[in-house]
Order: C-alpha cells, then sequence, then structure tokens
C-alpha cells in the first residue's frame, strides 16, 4: 500500500463500518435508555400531573431491563469491530500493515477508554483500593472488550478462539454465581468484566463478516445478512452456553435470578466524592459502608442476548438494505444514529451532567421530569459532539 493510499485507511474504516445504519440505531436507542435509567435514579419524588403515571411506568420499566442495556451496549462493541476491521481490509491488499496499524489503533482506544473510566469514577466513588483500577466502570469493561476482540479480529484464528473464550467467561461466571463469590473487576463492583466481556464476544460472533476477517480477499458489504445470518453461530460451543444458562435454571427453577448483587465495602464519601474533597480537601475518610452493585448470571447474560438477537435482526430488517431491494425504512433517524455516533461523548456528557445536577440540587421531582432531563441530555450531546469531535479529531 502506497503512502499516500495509508491517510484515508482510518477515516475510511470509519466512514465504511457506519453504513450499517442498524447499529448506530441500535446504538443510539439504548443510550436514550442509559439517560433514562441514570436520571431515574437521581429522581426525589412523584408527580401528579396526568401523564405521571404513564411516564413513571415507562421508567420503572427501562429500570428492570437495565441488565439488556448494558450487555447491548458490550454486545456492540464486538459486532462493530469486525465491520471496522472487514471495512479497513477491504481497501487495502496489505493485511500485514493492516493488521499492525488497525491493532494499534483499537488499542491505544482501549487503553484512552480505561484512563477516562479510572478518571470518571474517581469524583463519583473516590479512591477505592484497588477497585478504582480494576473495576472503575462500563468504560473499563468496554476497554476490556476491546482489547480481547482486538485480538481474535485480527488473529487468523479468529474463529477458532472467539466460542472458546466465550464459554470459558461463562463457565467462571457460573461457577462465581454457585459459590456466591464476588471478585472486583470480575463480577463485582461497578466494572466487572465477567459476564460483559462474553456479551462482546457473542456480538463478534453474531456478525456475518466474520467469516472474511481471515481471507486474502476480504469483502465487506452493508447489505450483509443481519446479525441470525452470520456462519459462526452455527457451533457446537453454542450449544455449551445454553447448557451453562441451562443449568443455572435448572439448578434455581424459574425464580433464577438475571443478576447477582454482591456488597463490597468502600470508603464512605457520603454521597459524591467531588463534593467530599471540596469540603475536606484531598484527604480520606475512614468510616467505611456497605456497597452493592449487580451483574449478569450466565442465564441472564444468555437472556439478555437472545433479546438484543431479536432487536438488532429487527433493525436490520427496517433500516439495511438488501441485496435485492431498498430498506424497509429508507430514511435515517437523525437524532438516534447521530446518538449512536458519538454514543462515547454522550455517555461522559450525562454523567457530568447529572453530576452537576445532583450537587445543584436540582434533581427531578416527577417522572415527567425526568422525561424533561433525558431530552435536555439528548439535546447537549448532539450539541457537544461535533465541538467534541473537532477539537479532539475523534480520538476519543
Amino acid at each position: 500500500m502506497s503512502d499516500s493510499a495509508r491517510p484515508s485507511l482510518a477515516s475510511g474504516t470509519a466512514k465504511r463500518a457506519r453504513g450499517d445504519v442498524a447499529v448506530d440505531v441500535f446504538r443510539g436507542v439504548v443510550v436514550v435508555m442509559m439517560f433514562a435509567v441514570h436520571a431515574r435514579r437521581i429522581q426525589t419524588g412523584r408527580g401528579a400531573a396526568p401523564l405521571e403515571g404513564a411516564a413513571d411506568a415507562s421508567l420503572r420499566f427501562l429500570m428492570r431491563v437495565e441488565p439488556y442495556i448494558a450487555a447491548s451496549f458490550l454486545y456492540l462493541v464486538g459486532y462493530s469491530l469486525v465491520l471496522s476491521w472487514s471495512a479497513a481490509a477491504a481497501r487495502t491488499d496489505d493485511l500485514a500493515l493492516l493488521k499492525r496499524r488497525w491493532k494499534a489503533r483499537m488499542l491505544r482506544r482501549a487503553g484512552w477508554l480505561y484512563l477516562l473510566s479510572v478518571g470518571l469514577c474517581l469524583p463519583q466513588f473516590g479512591l477505592q483500593w484497588p477497585a478504582t483500577f480494576v473495576s472503575s466502570g462500563i468504560l473499563s469493561v468496554i476497554a476490556a472488550a476491546i482489547v480481547v476482540c482486538t485480538l481474535l479480529v485480527s488473529s487468523s484464528g479468529v474463529r477458532r478462539f472467539a466460542w472458546p473464550s466465550c464459554t470459558l467467561v461463562l463457565l467462571v461466571t457460573s461457577a462465581l454465581h454457585f459459590a456466591r463469590l464476588g471478585v472486583s473487576g470480575l463480577n463485582a463492583g461497578p466494572g466487572g468484566a465477567f459476564p460483559l466481556l462474553a456479551a462482546s464476544l457473542f456480538g463478534l460472533v453474531s456478525s456475518p463478516n466474520l467469516v472474511h476477517t481471515s481471507s486474502s480477499a476480504p469483502r465487506w458489504s452493508s447489505k450483509a445478512g443481519g446479525p441470525l445470518a452470520a456462519p459462526a453461530l452455527r457451533s457446537p460451543w453454542a450449544v455449551v452456553c445454553l447448557v451453562l444458562a441451562g443449568s443455572e435454571l435448572w439448578r434455581s427453577g424459574w425464580d433464577a435470578p438475571w443478576t447477582d448483587t454482591f456488597v463490597s465495602n468502600y470508603r464512605d464519601y457520603h454521597g459524591l466524592a467531588a463534593v467530599y474533597w471540596l469540603e475536606h480537601g484531598p484527604s480520606l475518610p475512614s468510616t467505611w459502608v456497605a456497597t452493592g452493585f449487580w451483574n449478569h448470571t450466565t442465564l441472564g447474560l444468555i437472556g439478555c442476548v437472545l433479546a438484543i438477537w431479536f432487536t438488532h435482526q429487527l433493525l436490520h430488517a427496517l433500516f439495511n438494505p438488501r441485496a435485492e431491494a431498498r430498506a424497509i425504512i429508507p430514511y435515517k433517524p437523525i437524532m438516534l444514529t447521530a446518538l449512536g455516533e458519538h454514543a462515547l461523548v454522550a455517555y461522559i456528557t450525562h454523567l457530568i451532567a447529572l453530576g452537576l445536577v445532583e450537587m445543584l440540587g436540582l434533581a427531578p421531582a416527577s417522572s415527567l421530569g425526568t422525561w424533561c432531563l433525558v431530552a435536555l441530555l439528548v439535546f447537549v450531546s448532539l450539541a457537544l459532539a461535533p465541538l467534541v469531535n473537532r477539537r479532539f479529531r475523534r480520538r476519543l
């Protein structure tokens, strides 16, 4: 590949990968759902307006399906990485150079996400050892997923190792579940990577483009079949994963939990650590508090992935063109696709905004107020995204 062609590699990757409208729409939908769940947590009461009941019911529903929201983000990480690699590989014959450049770019992105995760964790939870560094939040899980999926996608053995890796993650998750053992960074704390890492591996094997990732003549097309058309899904390892989930259902019956909550002892900052430090300076509190964080069980993860597959397949049928026809919905929902394209900016924006709202005593007092706050978060995120991208040249 000539030197003149190299600068177009990264931009071409992003441009072609975003030809999958369903992925951006899906990511935009779960961003809005995430806004609503997190805004609901700081809501202080209920109103008496005529629509308050419907608004409250919708928020309570989203709180119940929060495991689906988290799993969706990680699923889309794995799926999108295959699209990114395939789109880039379709533009060059020098796969050895592509592998070095693409892998370095993705690993660098994972490193920035991890540092950002720790930076966002500190003002919220304060300095907690070792949780701040091994379980800082979902961004740290995404960083870990990017590292694992990048190494698999850029490897010639991706189809051999993806499913066994996914099975191993779920096996460890089941073992920790049955032992009632919470390990910070694995299945405890705000950034427990197991089994969310399995969600990204499910996304990886769900891409029809996976079959081309190790080919000497890769092809990429937004008209490829949906996630359920992926050849890699027809694997004996899929049955093993279902058996692991079934074992949890068999041992616990219909009351088998879809999430486990493990309690950890954290230093007690009496709320946001940023407020504590403003009042007391850079000191560590001497008191401790028991804090619980949930994470999926294997059964819950498999259940969420089945729902994710259905959602993704539906969106693919609605928004992505097929080989023989145009998409059923020929236009892109601009706000959702924009949120999907700038999901990281939206995540950071909403965390900072909700922290300020809580600190200033402006938390919504009703469910309608919470939905108004969600609408404001969407508007602010979309307004800031072009500015952030222009300033940092999409390095985040």
